[in-house]
């Protein structure tokens, strides 16, 4: 008898839980399906040439005459997450080499006055601006360039 009243009252459970709700499937309300917040994607203005070009320009670094643009990457080497830009020099000659080694060599006194310090003898640093430079001469085979890696540390 036990085993017949507890089967009656599972069955009647299940009824319950079953045809309980009265709602027709396609007036019941779904759940709530999450929805996917896309983070607008920020665009790094110092990933282009203009954008690096136009910093350089704001702390004083300038890009030697006639240097002709060669490329733009983003480099971990130095700075994780810097950008690196080259340039390559038309001129590969013993002079050209000494023209622009004097003209950064003067760039670098006045940015030393202006309160640039030197980080490791390696790069240098002024608030939150930092940046590398490397000036590449071979005579065999000809190359004559010119490197900057810039980081900005509040982006």
């Amino acid at each position: 008898m036990k085993k017949i009243i507890t089967l009656v009252f599972i069955s009647g459970a299940f009824l319950i839980t079953a045809c309980g709700n009265n709602q027709d499937s396609a007036t019941r309300t779904q759940p709530e399906q999450k929805q996917e917040v896309k983070k607008a994607k920020k665009i790094n203005v110092l990933a282009t040439r203009e954008g690096l070009e136009t910093r350089f320009n704001e702390i004083g670094l300038p890009i030697y005459p006639g240097a002709k643009f060669k490329r733009i990457k983003t480099s971990n080497a130095t700075f994780d997450g810097g950008h690196y830009i080259s340039y390559d020099l038309p001129e590969i000659t013993s002079e050209s080499k000494a023209k622009v080694s004097k003209f950064y060599y003067e760039t670098f006194k006045e940015f030393e006055k202006n309160g640039w310090e030197t980080k490791f003898n390696t790069w240098r640093e002024k608030g939150n601006h930092q940046f590398t430079f490397a000036h590449k001469y071979l005579e065999n085979p000809p190359m004559h360039s010119i490197g900057i890696t810039y980081k900005d540390k509040t982006e």
